[in-house]
């Protein structure tokens, strides 16, 4: 069984009346938790590679900013933001 890290940052999520919530934790996942029911769901979860910070939805997209490590820097951790269109996910 994996183990979770505390969250680090929620976000909400409305869409087509269903209210989701996105949550970012320092193992580096954000994970995507359906609240339909009244309960948690999990329905996702990415790993970003390093710490989450925050994860924001804003017009319909999920930010997530984190620290990694580059290729470019390959012994430094920088501060990154990937973007995903909600509308789209693939």
């Amino acid at each position: 069984k994996q183990s979770m890290a505390a969250v680090s940052s929620v976000a909400i999520w409305e869409s087509n009346g269903a209210i989701k919530i996105f949550t970012g934790s320092h193992d580096g996942f954000w994970r995507l938790w359906n609240t339909q029911g009244g309960s948690f769901v999990k329905e996702f979860e990415h790993n970003m590679g390093g710490a989450i910070d925050c994860v924001v939805v804003e017009a319909n997209f999920l930010f997530c900013g984190f620290e990694a490590i580059t290729p470019s820097l390959p012994n430094v951790k920088v501060g990154m933001i990937q973007a995903w269109n909600l509308n789209s996910p693939a």
